[in-house]
């Protein structure tokens, strides 16, 4: 049955809303497990998104809110303490819910999720007597949910702590990815600094910059199938932000979300850093990066909305990076960050709409590679 567009309109920004206060709720009912009013704030807003989805008679939005709902409500009644572990569970759990509704509204695809059984691995949780027994699911549970971060402790409850490129691990790169002439070098050198500057401008980028370059090498090592110039790649994330530069203060780190102008002046950045480094010639394939970072394997990405076939892959790359510290890491418009696990799966259900597949795959095994090293 179609849904009125109003009625639609107003479903979705009913749930944005709730949306973000969850998702501020459960970040903190990790740290405080025994907050009752938190519990009962997060009950609340589950049960207004589940009364929303009945009015429309979505029915598999319905069931799955429920399911959910269930998992707090047993934690209302003390069945059971949450943990960092079940709460990032749910998180995971709201990104879905977020897509569904997208889905079920607007007939927008996302990456498939079997909603149902989803929804009876939060049912089966939430008939849990004990926390012992509550733990024991919710470690089943996190395992299936993604089985290649065997390491499921430190993949959900640590955030990344890679250290990054520093200087002289860059002139390694430099060194072994290529044979690059003296002035490229020189260019790099400078690029590094360039980047370096644009990451203290931003109050949450620190370390930002030598974290993209120390995971971009590695993908590149991880590919066989596409091969990647280094050279350019490196070149490219450092510069792919230069545009922030220009930007006012105010602007990057504003804590408020964006308004409609003020967005389409911070998506100037990416058309400033390519005429940046498209003035010089040895950079061309880096410049084409940079003013590709943004675009999107759907072709709804800026400034040029194109699609899979027409991005190079250096800027399919990077827009996987951006996005993964992105949500890892704090921003000024988010207190909260996002937990490895989650950043993985929200990326894995982009894939084919935000990022491509290719890349996602072998990001997957590199964060793998990561967690089992214990760089995450």
């Amino acid at each position: 049955m179609a849904i009125d567009p109003e009625i639609a309109d107003d479903i979705i920004s009913s749930f944005d809303t709730h949306y973000d206060e969850l998702q501020h709720a459960l970040n903190r009912l990790g740290q405080t497990p025994d907050d009752a009013d938190l519990i009962n704030a997060i009950f609340r807003s589950m049960h207004t998104v589940k009364g929303n989805a009945a009015m429309a008679m979505i029915q598999p939005l319905v069931d799955f809110t429920h399911a959910l709902e269930e998992t707090i409500e047993a934690m209302r009644r003390g069945n059971f303490l949450p943990t960092e572990k079940m709460c990032d569970l749910l998180l995971v759990s709201t990104d879905h819910l977020r897509d569904l509704h997208h889905f079920y509204l607007f007939d927008k695809p996302f990456d498939t999720v079997d909603e149902t059984a989803f929804a009876a691995r939060f049912i089966d949780l939430s008939n849990s007597t004990s926390s012992e027994e509550a733990n024991t699911k919710t470690d089943v549970f996190h395992r299936e949910l993604y089985p290649d971060l065997d390491n499921a402790d430190m993949a959900t409850e640590n955030h990344t702590n890679l250290t990054g490129a520093n200087l002289a691990e860059h002139r390694h790169y430099i060194q072994c990815i290529g044979d690059n002439s003296d002035e490229q070098y020189k260019d790099l050198d400078y690029f590094r600094e360039l980047a370096l500057q644009v990451d203290r401008q931003n109050n949450f980028w620190h370390g930002r910059t030598d974290k993209q370059v120390y995971l971009a090498m590695n993908l590149c090592h991880l590919s066989t199938e596409k091969k990647i110039d280094a050279v350019q790649l490196l070149a490219a994330i450092y510069l792919h932000d230069i545009g922030m530069a220009f930007l006012p203060y105010e602007l990057v780190n504003k804590e408020a979300k964006l308004d409609t102008d003020e967005f389409s002046n911070l998506q100037q950045h990416v058309t400033w850093g390519h005429q940046f480094i498209s003035r010089m010639p040895m950079w061309s394939e880096a410049a084409t990066i940079v003013a590709q970072h943004h675009e999107k394997e759907n072709g709804t990405g800026y400034p040029n909305k194109l699609s899979s076939d027409e991005l190079c892959e250096g800027a399919k790359i990077v827009a996987i990076l951006d996005a993964f510290y992105a949500m890892t890491n704090l921003r000024s418009d988010r207190t909260h960050r996002r937990s490895v696990l989650r950043a993985i799966s929200e990326i894995n259900a982009c894939t084919g709409t935000q990022f491509n597949e290719y890349w996602v795959e072998l990001f997957n095994q590199l964060i793998k590679n990561e967690v089992r090293s214990g760089n995450i």
